[in-house]
């Protein structure tokens, strides 16, 4: 069975995540966020690499609390 990949854009992302696109960038070029580049400028993220970040990102803000 082969599965979909569901691609989102910065802009997508810094609104579900409520963020501004240059946090966004940030993290990708950090590393933080894979992203997929298509041709010069344009970024995509990949919806369930989001879910993980989020994920993660609650998991590390629990461990300091």
């Amino acid at each position: 069975m082969q599965q979909e990949i569901d691609f989102m854009t910065v802009a997508e992302v810094a609104r579900l995540l409520r963020v501004d696109q240059a946090t966004v960038r940030r993290w990708i070029a950090g590393g933080i966020l894979p992203a997929y580049r298509v041709g010069r400028r344009k970024l995509y993220i990949d919806r369930k690499d989001v879910h993980e970040f989020v994920a993660m990102s609650r998991t590390q803000t629990q461990r300091r609390q």
